[in-house]
């Protein structure tokens, strides 16, 4: 019996070493997230949680990893707790939540991850969870890619909380450059999950290879702003959950290619006018030259006009996709010939007037 319980007893030790231990930043002698004297029980290995807090900022420069990393616990209101990564850096974790509180903090949290530069992979994403029934705070998370590359493969939940908390849940990823790539089979990019979710592709390149859900449940909203760079959903349906009502699109010089024969489900989402569809659309842009696409998506084709630019989404049966690009509108020759002569006559005008005086 003695060596069963010492067996037993090694076996549970083994159990919990396998879980790693709990890690808090202290930024006691500097930014660098790999230095062990910046955290209360040093780095963060593969299998440790990693906790930043407080309003710190910290940077990753070099290779780096955790099992769970949570960013922003007990923040407070008007700051910011933030992490950097770095050229250099290359970071993989099981679990990273950006913008993160329990019912226990005591204050609001405010989380911001800033991709610079290097390769990173996330198995499951959450940006801005407030967890626990009992949670009240105002959660915040932002994502910023400005260069090199987020990779994930599981689930990401962008803006998700507790049933029957209170507080908001708001989450914002923000695509400038490099990439950001949904790799999952099984899994899903949820916008907008259970609280108000934005992604922003304002330069780079979103790849999503199973599916974007949009506002999942009914306290979940979705905002899907193309400013320019290219949304690719490859695989997986363009769909939304009960949430539907709470749905905002804007487009202006950025592309987006659904995979499959999606014109019926964009016709629901735009309406026939995009002004009676379930999102509240707006086009601010447009592409001058957009032969890529027109060329290419003919089939189905659908054109909206709005604000003086064109909407416009068609189906690719060769590829077997579905484009959607926003257009600027070009003025006719005849309009063009029209506006010459009133600038001519305007110069006349002045020059007249600056002669008699």
């Amino acid at each position: 019996m003695k060596n069963l319980s010492l067996i037993t007893s090694f076996a549970l030790l083994g159990a919990l070493s396998a879980y790693g231990t709990n890690t808090l930043w202290q930024g006691s002698v500097s930014n660098d997230f790999a230095d062990d004297a910046n955290w209360n029980n040093g780095a963060p290995t593969s299998a440790d949680i990693a906790t930043v807090r407080q309003g710190a900022t910290t940077n990753l420069s070099s290779a780096g990893a955790t099992d769970q990393l949570r960013v922003g616990q007990n923040t407070g209101t008007g700051a910011t707790t933030t992490v950097n990564f770095n050229t250099g850096s290359n970071y993989s974790s099981n679990r990273t939540e950006i913008g993160y509180s329990l019912g226990s903090d005591t204050s609001a949290s405010n989380g911001t991850l800033n991709v610079n530069d290097g390769t990173h992979t996330i198995t499951t994403l959450y940006v801005a969870n407030k967890a626990q029934a009992s949670n009240a705070n105002d959660v915040t998370g932002n994502v910023i890619i400005n260069d090199g590359s987020l990779s994930v493969s599981s689930n990401a939940y962008i803006a998700t909380a507790s049933n029957y908390s209170s507080g908001s849940s708001t989450a914002t990823v923000t695509v400038n450059g490099g990439t950001l790539n949904y790799t999952g089979t099984s899994g899903q990019f949820y916008l907008g999950h259970t609280g108000s979710g934005t992604l922003h592709v304002n330069g780079g390149t979103v790849n999503l290879a199973n599916g974007l859900k949009l506002s999942h449940t009914a306290n979940g909203s979705s905002n899907l702003r193309l400013s320019s760079g290219q949304l690719n959903v490859t695989g997986g349906f363009f769909d939304w959950g009960a949430g539907s009502a709470n749905m905002a699109f804007e487009i202006s010089e950025a592309t987006m290619v659904l995979n499959g024969s999606r014109v019926g489900k964009l016709d629901q989402y735009f309406g026939t006018d995009g002004t009676n569809g379930l999102a509240t659309v707006s086009v601010v842009g447009g592409l001058v030259d957009d032969s890529a696409f027109s060329s290419v998506y003919t089939e189905q084709l659908k054109q909206i006009s709005l604000n003086g630019y064109t909407l416009n989404y068609g189906y690719d049966a060769t590829g077997g996709n579905t484009g959607v690009w926003a257009t600027a509108a070009v003025p006719e020759a005849s309009n063009l010939g029209i506006f010459g002569v009133a600038l001519l006559a305007g110069i006349w005008h002045f020059r007249t007037r600056r002669n008699k005086a």
